[in-house]
């Protein structure tokens, strides 16, 4: 591996390129983690709300048309 080079400048700017290339991949999963992550919960909440009421309010409606 590393013994293989002779010129220490050869091992540090291999050990400098290795470690860029992971902090570009890293930062690529962290930036995927945040696009599937849902950014704004309380519309989520909200959404979900009035869906029950409105099937709340239909189930009502139709109880009391055929009742």
């Amino acid at each position: 591996g590393l013994k293989s080079f002779r010129d220490k400048e050869q091992v540090s700017y291999m050990v400098e390129m290795l470690n860029r290339d992971l902090k570009k991949k890293t930062e690529k999963k962290k930036q995927r983690r945040e696009k599937l992550k849902l950014k704004d919960q309380s519309l989520l909440y909200i959404s979900v709300i009035i869906l029950l009421l409105l099937v709340i309010l239909c189930y009502m409606i139709i109880r009391k048309m055929s009742g």
